[in-house]
């Protein structure tokens, strides 16, 4: 196992399912040094079953035994997990925030001696292909970095950016807006003729061709669009209406809605830290 130190997880949800289910697939950690603690017994049960993990019976528990103490809650919640912990003394911890907008500074205000790293997964990353977003504080000493490097690794690419970078990352590595604009192609195929599950077929490998086109010539995304448009020809008139949809402006505003989504989550909690 690459890395050594105990586990914790505050929250068993989705998230932590995804990290302890690739942390534990790929060999990173055992899962007898993963501990995590959630308020439904069932799901930890269900956890403890199929990954061989440990059950914490508080999250208390769950930061005295861990090395690594992952919080994987609401973003809503966030706050009420510190203000439960901030007796305790973390000298020695690194907390991994994996929470939605929530900035460092809640933890490393309201912990004794707590190092902190920030983190976003996106859905991608439970099948090995995310893209991870990763700030580390100055408290966060090198041993923590890499193990926690490795950990994320096991999940996808990592981008180690500033924390006021990270809200950026969660709005552009968000899978739903690729997802709609893939959906709204196959209902154009079927709108003009094509059975549904064709026209599924023929837009995913049309969408993987693209992408391996783009794999092969990094940088060069200018290039590949005009190569593909044929003056007077079909895909310049494509183009046009996408222009005349402002396609460029709706995405654009789409991400830029998602990015202030999640920073307004992180302002709200700094300012109530403010107070």
């Amino acid at each position: 196992m690459s890395v050594t130190k105990t586990i914790s997880f505050i929250g068993g949800g989705k998230i932590a399912e995804i990290l302890v289910s690739n942390m534990t697939a790929k060999k990173v950690v055992d899962p007898r040094n993963i501990l995590v603690s959630n308020p439904g017994k069932a799901r930890l049960e269900d956890l403890g079953k199929r990954f061989g993990v440990n059950c914490a019976a508080s999250n208390r528990e769950a930061v005295e035994k861990g090395d690594y103490v992952f919080i994987c809650v609401r973003s809503e919640v966030a706050s009420s997990v510190a203000e439960e912990l901030c007796d305790m003394d973390f000298s020695g911890k690194t907390v991994v925030s994996i929470s939605a907008g929530i900035p460092m500074k809640l933890y490393q205000q309201n912990l004794k001696n707590v190092s902190v790293v920030r983190a976003m997964p996106n859905p991608p990353s439970k099948i090995g292909y995310g893209a991870i977003a990763i700030t580390f504080d100055d408290r966060t000493d090198q041993k923590a970095r890499e193990d926690i490097m490795e950990i994320f690794s096991s999940m996808g690419k990592c981008f180690v950016l500033p924390e006021e970078k990270i809200n950026i990352l969660t709005s552009i590595t968000c899978p739903a807006p690729v997802f709609a604009f893939c959906s709204a192609i196959i209902q154009a195929s079927v709108l003009l003729g094509i059975d549904h599950a064709t026209s599924e077929d023929l837009v995913f490998h049309t969408i993987q061709g693209c992408l391996k086109e783009w794999e092969k010539n990094p940088g060069q995304m200018s290039k590949l669009l005009t190569e593909t448009s044929t003056p007077g020809g079909i895909s310049v008139q494509q183009l046009f209406s996408l222009d005349k949809g402002t396609f460029n402006g709706v995405v654009k505003q789409t991400y830029v809605d998602g990015w202030a989504k999640s920073k307004d989550f992180g302002d709200r909690i700094l300012k109530s830290l403010e107070k």
